[in-house]
């Protein structure tokens, strides 16, 4: 089994409180054929330290000016020799099995890639397990046609379902991060499949459904494998309190699932209707964010009572 060669890409900046325990579990995978790339994207604490402290062979460490996750991964994919790829988070943690039984997975049913369960850890406690609403295996036009479309966003039918209260927002919509997914190193090599560095959120979203694009097979392994770690300081919640880089980083996302629509059509595959609910989801929660912003609510009424004094006058 252990033939095969698993590549895990670790990005850190500055998680000296975290990073140790995440070494550890990757050290006590079952899995023992692994390249463990760390790329420390300029780390001010004690980061680099605690990674150099590991005398493991199969850790190897690169430094990078602090540039961002996506540049951080795409170094990472150029250092790549395994025939797999995970993503790993530097703050999360996992169970011993998760390679192995992602690479018993495989060969077991004949796939290139595997997605796998996750939820939160809370004091030991595992809390919020993520549950599937895909299931089986998706080969060529199935995850184009039905697996993608839990990824890439809403579409109005979905926001119309929503709307009249017959489903969730987020029901059957599947998260879009890299540390849910082993991928086969070679469809993302052969297909120059590489991190948007202009994107600061989203990164995820564009680079799995370009990989949906050209992966031929994807299993869904339900066991629950990865824990999460959220901590306030996170790319999303510092975007999601400021309207500025919310609107932002909306407006790259779009082109992001722009160029996917080109990608796709070149399949035949018309993705655009996959995702166009989003745009209206997305100017939804922009005018929520910024009616709870006190300088737009300041300007707002300062420009109410001038008008008012106006017409008053």
């Amino acid at each position: 089994m252990d033939e095969i060669k698993v590549s895990v890409i670790v990005p850190a900046y500055n998680t000296e409180g975290y990073i140790e325990r995440m070494i550890t579990c990757l050290l006590k995978q079952t899995y023992t054929n692994l390249q463990l790339i760390f790329i420390d994207d300029g780390s001010t604490d004690k980061t680099a330290k605690i990674i150099k402290s590991f005398k493991d062979p199969r850790i190897e460490y690169y430094y990078q000016k602090n540039s961002g996750v996506s540049a951080a991964r795409n170094l990472g994919l150029n250092k790549v020799t395994g025939d797999k790829i995970f993503f790993f988070d530097s703050d999360d943690t996992f169970g011993p099995c998760l390679i192995k039984d992602c690479i018993e997975y495989v060969k077991a049913n004949d796939v290139e890639s595997v997605l796998y369960g996750y939820g939160n850890k809370i004091n030991g406690e595992l809390t919020d397990e993520h549950v599937f609403k895909i299931d089986g295996i998706y080969r060529n036009d199935r995850i184009l046609n039905e697996l993608l479309p839990a990824f890439l966003g809403h579409s109005f039918d979905d926001v119309n379902q929503w709307l009249r209260g017959e489903k969730g927002q987020r029901e059957g919509k599947e998260h879009t991060a890299l540390w849910r997914i082993m991928l086969d190193a070679s469809v993302v090599k052969e297909n120059q499949i590489y991190f948007d560095t202009s994107l600061w959120l989203g990164e995820d979203t564009k680079f799995i459904n370009t990989y949906f694009l050209y992966t031929h097979s994807v299993g869904i392994l339900k066991k629950t494998l990865y824990y999460l770690t959220i901590r306030d300081g996170s790319a999303n919640v510092t975007s999601n309190s400021n309207p500025v880089f919310m609107a932002q980083n909306k407006e790259k996302l779009i082109a992001a699932r722009s160029e996917i629509d080109t990608l796709a059509a070149m399949q035949g595959v018309d993705t655009h209707i996959y995702w166009q609910g989003t745009l209206v989801l997305s100017a939804v929660q922009l005018s929520l964010r910024l009616s709870h912003d006190k300088r737009v609510v300041e300007d707002i009424s300062a420009i109410y009572e001038k008008q008012r004094c106006s017409v008053c006058n």
